[in-house]
């Protein structure tokens, strides 16, 4: 290999892992709210039951909670990349942030309002 291909390989390589630690680092900070807001993700699909029980609980959490923690559905059938980024094996899921966009709690299935509640008031969101 020549002095000049391999310059220019080892640049490609250098850019290539400037640009995926970017990526990396946008794609952590993924799950804070855009004031720094505390997040629930929670991550479901339309034709699951307890998928559907949770949806309009969270709906109203989020509503309710506007403006001091972020509440999204993320559904894994039309985003399966989500599933696979957050380590989702069963549905429903909800993962809990804290403002700095680091997970704090993970529930698996069915969590009813009041438990959402407690958890939020657990990490300082009134």
């Amino acid at each position: 290999m020549s002095p000049r291909t391999y310059k220019t390989v080892v640049l490609a390589a250098v850019a290539l892992a400037i640009i995926l630690g970017v990526a990396w680092r946008l794609q952590a900070k993924s799950a804070r709210g855009p004031e720094g807001f505390p997040a629930v993700l929670d991550f479901g699909m339309g034709v699951c039951e307890q998928c559907k029980k949770m949806k309009p609980i969270l709906t109203e959490l989020a509503a309710e909670y506007d403006g001091r923690c972020r509440i999204e559905i993320v559904d894994i059938g039309e985003r399966p990349d989500q599933a696979d980024r957050y380590s989702v094996k069963l549905i429903p899921t909800q993962v809990f942030f804290d403002a700095d966009g680091n997970e704090v709690f993970r529930h698996e299935g069915f969590m009813p309002r009041e438990d959402i509640v407690a958890k939020l008031r657990e990490m300082g969101v009134r």
